[in-house]
């Protein structure tokens, strides 16, 4: 009971220090995105080599000192080695379940990131069984090593592998019997050392045979770092050169690496991959606008479709590139070009750039807005919010679909299901010429799934691309609506790979940009900067309506307006919209999480705790033992001389 008091009053004390993260955490999670394809976990894993615990496993190798260590029962009597070879085999029964690996990974898709606890509780239980090898007797031994005679030969003839770090096992097992008969210094230390030196060359062989596999060792050097493929000088100064001079645009940006350059780049990008997002993110993506990224990954979020309203609208007005010319955005040119070894670096930039906030008071409803070009466009003339009385209409852009005459190559038709007879067979719908030149681009607005079989596919029209992943694939993100930009042409082609998809067109919409440019030869002259935790707008001349800034509004966003508290609200789907007076001439925007001032709170009165709780412990333990000198002294004042000499023997 004493154990269960402390160690309960230490964990809440502990939560509550850890309060200000762990209400973070919990509310990401709560607020993320994980819209998966149903789930189908089975049972039990499969026995093949990834799972393999003990031998050649992908996520984790259980030394054999371990198994050893867990089939010793005499240590069972000890607290420390009962306390982790137990831990230690909860995780060992649960390994056998992908249902334990989708608990730990947020009952989610059945990844082993748990690993991390069961290495933990395992190298503990090798560590007091080596503390306590001499105490061991040769029968004790001997049982241990029938699991060793078991697991090993039988990994052996499973995975067709002979590892070299086998050898080391006979090695150890002889210098266990040693070490059990000579019971001196030098036998240990001598078991000691080749039990550490095995290690490092399991590690280096783990490494060899497993992550090498993946990332080879000799391609990802500090050549390959500095190269084109990664972080170049020659790509840090043209990002620089950008970002110094726009501090708060965005930059279009990925190497062949990663798509989380923006970060380790240092500029404002729209790449990025995580596992947890806010939900309004894909929100805006899959739903509102409809963003059709270049893969249907589910921990991704990947550019702006190609789509220049939408990359005026986040202030996204350079685009560094080397290919993908064929897709770039309506309106960039080109503003600077370097060789970066035996590629062309080229720095396009928007000419049709809107700025970084604008003052509106064109308001239009959400539920009047039905296509993702209807609402680029009313977030081009004004601010799309939700609860507020409308003040304009949009003119809907017609659907041209009606005007297409549909021809099908290579595949046909049986209501929905098109069946695709070979690969980038599929359909092209043509348009009259007259029709083509009132248009830059087209906006096709489809939905495509394939049905059978499951394999890495894609989706193509004309000259914007989709790689999708198979049926099964955990990661795979479904959304088989999409809406993709194509340049306008009299021949829209939709390229498959071979197999049956339900496919529906429904609608072709012509941008002229028309609506973009009108936006963009606006004057407008407010300027915005980052100041440590607030972000703070200078207005120049407007009329009263909203301020959009383009950045994500979460909850907790607050506003002043010349120093007094403004409304802020969410508008155009995802940004930030501010409540404005004519006369206003200055915005600060901040972000608190909900509840962090009273999180911090408690994390301080967590600390004040965690000293008292410490003081009483070692108070209460200081006083028992002094209670316990002290009746030691009383028992020896009444012993006579010849007791006291047989008392100290004893003791």
């Amino acid at each position: 009971m004493t154990k269960v008091y402390v160690l309960v009053s230490a964990a809440v004390i502990a939560l509550m220090i850890a309060a200000v993260g762990f209400s973070t955490g919990v509310t990401s999670y709560l607020m993320n995105d994980r819209t998966l394809p149903p789930l189908s976990i089975k049972p039990f894993i499969d026995f093949i080599i990834h799972y393999n615990l003990f031998y050649d496993g992908y996520y984790v190798v259980i030394p054999m000192l371990t198994v050893m260590a867990l089939t010793t029962f005499k240590l069972y009597r000890n607290y420390t080695f009962r306390l982790f070879a137990v831990i230690s085999c909860i995780f060992l029964a649960g390994s056998l379940s992908p249902l334990f690996d989708s608990f730990f990974n947020g009952f989610s898709i059945d990844q082993r990131r748990w690993v991390y606890l069961l290495v933990f509780s395992a190298a503990a239980v090798s560590a007091v069984y080596l503390q306590h090898v001499m105490t061991l007797t040769k029968k004790d031994l001997l049982i241990s090593l029938i699991p060793v005679a078991l697991i090993y030969p039988l990994s052996i003839i499973g995975t067709g592998k002979w590892l070299t770090w086998l050898v080391f096992i006979p090695v150890i097992i002889i210098l266990l019997f040693v070490v059990r008969r000579l019971q001196t210094n030098l036998a240990y230390v001598l078991l000691t050392g080749v039990i550490i030196y095995s290690n490092f060359f399991f590690v280096h062989d783990y490494i060899t045979e497993q992550m090498d596999t993946l990332h080879p060792a000799n391609i990802r050097n500090m050549d390959f770092i500095q190269s084109h493929n990664y972080n170049s000088d020659v790509q840090q100064k043209m990002i620089e050169a950008v970002t110094k001079e726009y501090p708060s645009e965005r930059l279009d940006w990925q190497t062949s690496a990663t798509h989380n350059t923006p970060m380790y780049q240092h500029f404002n990008g729209i790449k990025l991959y995580s596992s947890i997002f806010d939900k309004d993110i894909y929100q805006f993506y899959d739903k509102e606008l409809n963003i059709t990224m270049s893969t249907d990954s589910n921990s991704i979020y990947y550019q702006l479709g190609e789509r220049a309203n939408l990359y005026a609208l986040f202030n996204v007005n350079h685009s560094l590139r080397t290919t993908n010319l064929a897709t770039l955005p309506y309106g960039f040119t080109v503003k600077d070009q370097q060789t970066d070894g035996d590629h062309t670096l080229t720095m396009y930039e928007n000419s049709n750039k809107l700025p970084v906030v604008r003052v509106t008071n064109e308001i239009y409803s959400p539920d009047a807005l039905h296509t993702p070009i209807d609402r680029e466009h009313a977030m081009l003339s004004g601010v799309v919010l939700e609860d507020v009385q409308p003040t304009s209409q949009l003119t809907h852009q017609p659907n041209l679909l009606d005007r297409a005459h549909v021809q099908y190559n290579h595949a046909t038709m049986n209501g929905t299901e098109l069946v695709v007879e070979q690969d980038q067979g599929g359909l092209t719908m043509t348009l009259d010429t007259e029709t083509v030149k009132r248009y830059r681009d087209f906006y096709i607005d489809a939905s495509i799934e394939l049905l059978s079989p499951s394999k890495y596919h894609y989706v193509w029209f004309n000259e914007m691309y989709q790689s999708r992943k198979p049926l099964d694939d955990d990661y795979r993100r479904f959304n088989p609506r999409i809406t993709m930009k194509v340049k306008a042409d009299s021949a829209i082609q939709l390229k498959l790979m071979q197999g049956q998809y339900r496919v529906t067109i429904n609608g072709i919409y012509g941008e002229d940009y028309s609506t973009l440019e009108r936006a963009a030869a606006e004057p407008s002259n407010h300027q915005l900067k980052q100041q440590r935790n607030k972000l703070i707008v200078n207005l120049d001349d407007h009329d009263s309506g909203y301020a959009v800034i383009p950045t994500p509004y979460l909850t907790g966003m607050r506003a002043k307006v010349d120093g007094k508290s403004a409304d802020v609200m969410e508008g155009n789907y995802l940004m930030t919209a501010v409540k404005v007076p004519a006369s206003a001439e200055e915005i600060s925007l901040q972000y608190t999480p909900p509840w962090f001032h009273v999180m911090q709170l408690i994390s301080i009165i967590g600390m004040i705790l965690a000293v008292w709780f410490s003081r009483k412990l070692f108070l209460r333990q200081w006083f028992k033992h002094e209670q316990q000198a002290v009746s030691m002294r009383n028992d020896i004042d009444y012993l006579e001389p010849e007791q006291m000499l047989d008392e100290t023997h004893q003791n």
